[in-house]
């Protein structure tokens, strides 16, 4: 029975209340009281409720309230509040503590003491490891042969309710407010009632969990619950999507959204299942890594398990049963890690094979590295590509590369590394192919170390070296001369260097990060600056600033126009190159004055090269030299041109065509774009040629984009492209703009480009370094034929600035550097390197 204090928050009480009874009075029979209701107390306790004591004075309950209040209305259990001719000697404080790992939308506790009604609290909203306050007033009685009756129910945040049965567990006279709050336990699967006068415990369970199906949510029913995360044992941030399923049950999928990082943990996912059945699992990992150069179309691809609904069932003996569970992902596979055991299983990787290694490079050269291309094939399959940025003397890459290989099967792994210094020298490992063995004890983060002398495969199952030769030296200036004046030159430029996939884009312009395209001879980058969260940004957008295309990829996040600034000032500092930033300004006034405070806390701006109004068609420009010579190389235009503009703009120094579809339209591509018309072709010192698609609705994920970007890349297509100004404005362009520089002609067009503007004749063969850089120089040695090859030598032309051409001109060759392997696999031959686009 509950009496409802003026201050009281019980919601029940007796539904006898008012009525009269057969005993009016109390009646004393050898020690004992007899109260109105024939319960029984001894004289020794303190005065019968409803009865005058020495300390009342009248009807009053144990807190000296009053009796015989008129009733006010009835709880949920027709009990009325408010008033009652029933009374209670002691109340009890209570509030619940909630130890699971997760929040409890609803907490309901019920109690009653003896044969009186129901009262109930309910809590909303309680956080893991809290406890709500101790406001719910249970009502009891001491001295009789009564006892009290308690209920739990607990609801998730996904609607998921579990409840316990009725437990019995009479409270004392310790447990009464007086002596303080009490508050019971949710731990695991077990509720503890935890009073002052001794404890009591019950399992939770069962329960029922909503689930929508066609037509509506059905109630499933489940005996108990488990608390399951993910442990990222990788060596870099990953993603996990799971689902579970119990017998023929519907499947239930994870609740992950966050990246974990490595070694950490995500949060817990409720799994519900009946323990001693069959439990099915599935999982899908993405890593934050960037994809083989030639195989761009496994950005975002996931790990998946190897056996499909993998089997791992819960305990009956209940040692599960409300457990947190771990589920460990490592280069190897994935362990379900249970209290009564565990379960283990591989990946079906990106590429498909089941397992993985992570490799750094360390630099044991006498030099900085400008940049490190890794081939891994294994056995005869396709080999991929992956990439390195510069590293220092002594230093290990900046990043990891996933090597994708198997195990459990008879093939072999081939590895050839190439290497270009800061001197332009290339270096590769006497055996391109090299074969050396992966295990399973080598899914592990692996350093393989790099010198003049030696190629040093280290692995934990038994290391392997190659040494290493100097096969010639190569032109990362792509044929531009230091000795010329800056708009004498052609330039690589990236469009939207900002968005590409190291960087975590999904709808992505480049594949490299800045730091390699720059590596790469990329020496402009075309930027997209926007405020967002009242900083600069580089975005793109579709009539306002959006980063909607890195949605899809849980590890991308919006690039600040500082750490792109950073990323190309370290570059700077340790390789001699003039470099160009164009930049389309979408910036507000109220940040205008942001913009050059970012250029000096970057460490740029006292690079910055300020051309005077005289280069813009008059005078040529500074040497490539005397820039260097001064410090002075940082060359940045904007398509701003306010009165509070920072820096040059654009249409005063150069000409541009269109952009886009346009720009790649035989009919339209030499035309102005429109903000370029009062800067005719030919009324500058410079000019730009944008040659990329334009991505529409419908064409912002894989694969759509890439076939875009085949036709586009085409080293021909770009030739015809220069070609058509050439012929139309005897004008040879100072920037190729391109979209995924590292694919198709952008290197081959802009030697051909500095040889038309130093009127120099193109070579009739060309030999690439690893399929990136074009060599200046090749020492003697053996190609796959067996026979020493060189570069024929470079001839002036007589006329300055345009490409002597030919009908029917069919592209120059380009022979192949990427030699066969002596002891790489039977019947081994170089494959051609094949892009997903391009």
């Amino acid at each position: 029975m509950a009496i409802a204090k003026p201050d009281g928050t019980s919601e029940s009480s007796s539904d006898k209340a008012g009525e009269s009874t057969a005993l009016q009075a109390v009646q004393k029979v050898e020690g004992l009281t007899i109260n109105n209701y024939g319960h029984i107390s001894f004289f020794n306790d303190k005065p019968v409720v409803g009865v005058p004591g020495p300390f009342t004075s009248g009807a009053t309950d144990a807190m000296r309230d009053p009796l015989s209040q008129a009733p006010k209305a009835l709880n949920k259990y027709g009990n009325r509040l408010g008033g009652t001719s029933q009374s209670t000697d002691r109340t009890a404080c209570i509030g619940i503590e909630n130890n699971l790992p997760v929040t409890l939308s609803e907490v309901i506790l019920e109690h009653h003491y003896s044969d009186w009604g129901w009262e109930s609290r309910t809590w909303w909203e309680v956080d893991s490891n809290t406890s709500t306050t101790a406001d719910f007033k249970a009502s009891y009685q001491t001295g009789s042969l009564g006892t009290d009756h308690w209920k739990l129910t607990i609801y998730f945040e996904d609607g998921a309710a579990f409840y316990t049965g009725e437990n019995d567990c009479m409270m004392r006279e310790a447990d009464d407010s007086q002596y303080g709050p009490m508050w019971f336990q949710i731990t695991r699967n077990r509720f503890n009632i935890n009073l002052r006068s001794g404890a009591c415990g019950t399992l939770i369970g069962p329960g029922t969990v909503p689930y929508e199906r066609e037509g509506g949510i059905v109630d499933i029913k489940y005996d108990a619950y488990f608390f399951v995360s993910v442990y990222n044992m990788f060596p870099v941030s990953a993603v996990a999507k799971m689902d579970h399923h119990f017998q023929s049950g519907p499947p239930f999928y994870s609740n992950y959204i966050e990246p974990i990082i490595s070694k950490g943990r995500s949060g817990p996912w409720i799994v519900y299942s009946n323990p001693g059945g069959s439990d099915y699992w599935n999982i899908s990992v993405q890593l934050d890594v960037v994809p083989p150069i030639n195989r761009d179309d496994t950005q975002e691809k996931p790990f998946k398990n190897r056996k499909e609904n993998k089997e791992c069932a819960f305990s009956t003996s209940g040692d599960d049963s409300g457990r947190d569970i771990t589920i460990d992902i490592y280069p190897g596979g994935w362990t379900i890690d249970m209290p009564s055991g565990r379960c283990t299983d591989s990946w079906i990787t990106p590429l498909g094979y089941n397992t993985v290694a992570f490799i750094a490079m360390k630099n044991n050269f006498a030099q900085n590295i400008r940049y490190v291309s890794l081939t891994h094939q294994y056995s005869s399959d396709l080999p991929y590509i992956y990439e390195y940025p510069y590293i220092l003397v002594g230093q290990k890459s900046s990043q990891f590369n996933m090597v994708e290989y198997k195990t459990g099967s008879s093939g072999y792994d081939y590895w050839t590394v190439d290497v270009f210094l800061a001197d332009d020298t290339h270096y590769q490992n006497n055996t391109p192919g090299k074969r050396c063995f992966m295990r399973e004890s080598d899914a592990t983060t692996l350093t393989f170390g790099i010198s003049e002398s030696t190629f040093n495969i280290t692995l934990p199952s038994g290391s392997c070296e190659d040494k290493m030769t100097a096969l010639g030296t190569v032109d990362v200036l792509l044929g531009a001369e230091l000795d010329l004046p800056y708009n004498k030159n052609c330039y690589l430029a990236a469009h939207n260097a900002f968005a590409n996939y190291a960087d975590g884009f999904i709808v992505a312009n480049q594949a490299l990060s800045i730091s390699n395209q720059l590596c790469w001879g990329a020496s402009t980058l075309l930027l997209d600056i926007w405020v967002y969260n009242d900083d600069i940004y580089l975005l793109h957008a579709w009539g306002e600033p959006i980063i909607g295309y890195l949605a899809n990829n849980p590890f991308a996040t919006p690039v600040s126009l500082l750490s792109a600034l950073k990323a190309i000032n370290q570059y700077m500092t340790h390789f001699d190159n003039v470099i160009t930033i164009i930049i389309e300004d979408k910036i507000d006034v109220s940040h205008r004055a942001v913009l050059w405070s970012i250029f000096q806390e970057a460490g740029v701006a006292n690079k910055v090269f300020w051309p005077s109004p005289d280069m813009q068609k008059d005078n040529d420009w500074p040497t490539l030299w005397e820039m260097l010579q001064e410090n002075q190389r940082l060359v940045v235009f904007s398509d701003y041109n306010g009165a509070d503009k920072v820096f040059p703009y654009q249409w005063d120094f150069m000409s541009e065509n269109v952009y886009g579809p346009d720009s790649l339209n035989q009919e339209t591509w030499t035309q102005l774009r429109q903000e370029s018309r009062r800067s005719q072709y030919g009324s500058k010192n410079l000019m730009a040629m944008n040659h990329f698609p334009w991505v529409q609705a419908g064409q912002e994920l894989l694969p759509d984009w890439f076939p875009l970007i085949t036709h586009a890349n085409t080293p021909d297509f770009i030739r015809e492209h220069v070609m058509a100004f050439q012929d139309g404005y005897n004008i040879t362009p100072n920037w190729l703009n391109l979209d995924f520089i590292d694919v198709g002609g952008g290197i081959l067009n802009t030697l051909y480009c500095n040889a038309a503007l130093h009127n120099w004749e193109t070579p009739e063969a060309l030999k690439l370094a690893a399929g990136r850089f074009i060599y200046k120089k090749v020492f003697e040695q053996p190609t796959i034929d067996g026979k020493p090859s060189q570069l024929r030598k470079v001839h002036k032309k007589e006329k300055h600035d345009i490409m002597n051409r030919v009908s029917n001109h069919k592209p120059t060759q380009i022979d192949s550097m990427q030699d066969g392997a002596k002891d790489g696999p039977v019947n081994y031959q170089p494959k051609p390197v094949t892009f997903s686009h391009g």
